[in-house]
């Protein structure tokens, strides 16, 4: 039994400290005081952004414009949020010739972007009243807050399906408003008598799949609910990509060849291997070319990257490596690093080492073929005794 503790007093009431300690914010209401019953009675709007990548067109924000009767959402691309009022007078005099009705309410947050003399001044003399939400309240905002979420959510689903650079998230955000603005089900049958977007009877969205020609014979099966036709590509995409298989195919493209050589020549720069006679009592390992195109975060092709890998499945274990390790550092050791530097205000210098795994010298003895191309004239039944490790190589992670 433990002696000598001091005895502990029952704290009498309600604690003080832990009432503030544990206090949160109250719920906000889950209603809605007030809906549109026509279309354009009250639109919902916010701007979304700035992207880290600009579009293909140098936008970084996109402003959205729902009507709270018939959810039907209008989407437009920005560079810079003092668009917004450009944009929003272009959006009015589009849906209100449209639709032969006037926008009433504007609903937004509390931004700049809206809340200025200019948007105020317009508003006024065009009978639109303004509601503003109350600062650090997104909640009184929610239509918009939440539209912006599920389109956000669509794009990058879709650009990451795809494998697409982000510069195309213009794209898939129009193709995100797209398709809902579609939607058949029952419960928006009242988006029939939504205003048109444009004053087209039908818009084909990037990417989707288009409607089959109307046939009079009646199909035995249930057509696939998905496929795969020419008329499915994203009109942006409008090329391939392809990267040679193989020696044979690459050979024929000037860029691969300029790739390998350059490739060879830092390997022998790095005093990598030297050329000697073929052994009788040692495993030649067999060596191949892969081709890689390297892109840029806007999709151009940065440069074409020609690597030599040895075929280190082929090493026997005990003879050709013994231990295999990549020294790296922990993550938690460069965040430390970083705060230190931080709180120090130290500056951080970073640098990047080409084939920094092939600088170290390999103690056993490996010999690999002479790679497709550059066989050595005179000495085509020579061999290579690697120096330095080659990528593939189990001393090469």
């Amino acid at each position: 039994m433990m002696t000598d503790l001091p005895q502990i007093q029952a704290v009498e009431g309600a604690c003080e400290a832990c009432l503030q300690g544990k206090q949160h914010k109250k719920p906000f209401p889950s209603g809605t005081s007030w809906r549109a019953k026509a279309v354009l009675e009250l639109i919902h709007t916010d701007v979304c952004g700035p992207m880290r990548t600009p579009s293909h067109e140098q936008n970084k924000y996109f402003i959205l414009f729902i009507d709270d009767y018939s959810r039907m959402t209008w989407v437009y691309f920005m560079r810079e949020k003092s668009e917004v009022f450009k944009v929003f007078k272009k959006f009015k005099n589009l849906v209100e010739k449209q639709s032969g009705r006037s926008i009433k309410v504007l609903r937004s947050d509390r931004g700049k972007e809206y809340n200025n003399s200019e948007f105020d001044k317009f508003c006024e003399e065009e009978g639109i009243e303004h509601q503003t939400t109350i600062s650090y309240n997104p909640q009184q905002n929610g239509v918009s807050e939440r539209k912006n979420r599920t389109v956000m959510e669509m794009a990058r689903s879709m650009l990451q399906e795809k494998h697409l650079p982000k510069v195309f998230w213009a794209e898939a955000v129009y193709t995100a408003v797209y398709l809902p603005n579609r939607d058949t089900s029952a419960t928006t049958t009242r988006r029939r008598n939504r205003p048109s977007r444009n004053g087209k009877e039908s818009q084909q969205a990037p990417g989707s799949p288009r409607r089959p020609p109307p046939s009079e014979e009646i199909e035995e099966e249930t057509p696939p609910r998905k496929t795969k036709l020419l008329s499915d590509i994203y009109e942006t995409c409008n090329f391939i990509m392809l990267e040679p298989e193989n020696f044979e195919t690459a050979v024929k493209h000037k860029v691969w060849v300029q790739a390998m050589e350059e490739e060879i020549k830092m390997i022998e720069k790095n005093n990598t291997w030297e050329l000697t006679d073929r052994p009788k009592d040692k495993e030649v390992i067999g060596v191949k070319w892969i081709y890689k195109t390297k892109l840029n975060a806007d999709g151009s092709i940065q440069k074409h990257k020609a690597r030599l890998v040895a075929k280190g499945y082929s090493q026997l274990p005990g003879i050709d490596y013994t231990e295999t390790f990549a020294p790296v550092a922990r993550l938690d050791t460069i965040r430390a690093l970083i705060a230190i530097a931080a709180n120090k205000k130290w500056k951080i210098y970073q640098m990047d080492v080409k084939s920094a795994f092939l600088n170290g010298y390999i103690d056993e003895e490996i010999y690999v073929e002479q790679p497709q191309g550059f066989i050595a004239k005179g000495s085509e039944e020579k061999i290579l005794r690697l120096k330095k490790a080659l990528y593939g190589l189990k001393q090469a992670p």
